[in-house]
């Protein structure tokens, strides 16, 4: 519910906590993919916009950490497949011009 608040601080909020659960353990990082997880930084990296530059820098680092598996550089495949697949379907919801981007 606060995930998608009109406020951005409660958002930026959540995103915090998220990012903080997620990198306590593997599997909560697994769990948060699963269920669609990458979707919610690319929402808020899309609707911070250019003029919110410090929450687009968090969700950038957010989405980093979410793809660095252990710290050292390994990047986990499956979320750079999420990614690339929510930038795929928004530029698509742009060329066919069927409304705004996905936030």
């Amino acid at each position: 519910k606060h995930k998608d608040s009109p406020i951005r601080e409660a958002r930026d909020e959540i995103a915090n906590i998220v990012r903080n659960i997620f990198m306590e353990d593997d599997d909560y990082r697994d769990q948060f993919v699963e269920t669609g997880g990458v979707s919610f930084f690319i929402k808020q990296l899309n609707a911070a916009g250019d003029s919110e530059p410090e929450a687009q820098v968090d969700a950038i680092h957010s989405l980093t950490l979410l793809m660095d598996v252990d710290g050292a550089g390994e990047i986990n495949e499956d979320i750079v497949d999420q990614v690339q697949l929510d930038a795929i379907h928004n530029l698509t919801l742009l060329m066919d011009g069927a409304g705004e981007i996905n936030e």
